[in-house]
């Protein structure tokens, strides 16, 4: 097989409960599977070579088995609508915590 197939799962009893949300969402998510835009964002005046990033750290749940690392994930854009934004993820060791610094830039 030379290429990849894309998926979504969700279980039935999902979109009974949540329709209108959750199903704007599976079309949202399917879009950008396809390489779609889901969002073109109104540019007025921003300098040259702006970057716009975003990060998050997910932490196991209560019921996680013992050692289950938390994920973190940093994304960055990369063209000029701010709509390509490539990603790097990492494993934290469990039950340690690291922040990430905050530069500005002058």
């Amino acid at each position: 097989m030379d290429q990849g197939r894309h998926c979504l799962c969700v279980t039935l009893a999902k979109v009974k409960k949540n329709s209108d949300k959750l199903l704007t969402n599976l079309a949202m998510k399917i879009n950008i599977k396809m390489e779609g835009v889901n969002y073109q964002p109104e540019i007025k005046e921003l300098p040259k070579n702006t970057i716009v990033l975003g990060a998050d750290v997910t932490h196991p749940g209560k019921d996680s088995a013992y050692g289950t690392p938390s994920i973190a994930c940093v994304v960055g854009s990369v063209d000029s609508t701010f709509m390509n934004y490539p990603g790097s993820m990492r494993l934290q060791a469990f039950r340690k915590e690291v922040r990430i610094a905050h530069f500005g830039l002058r």
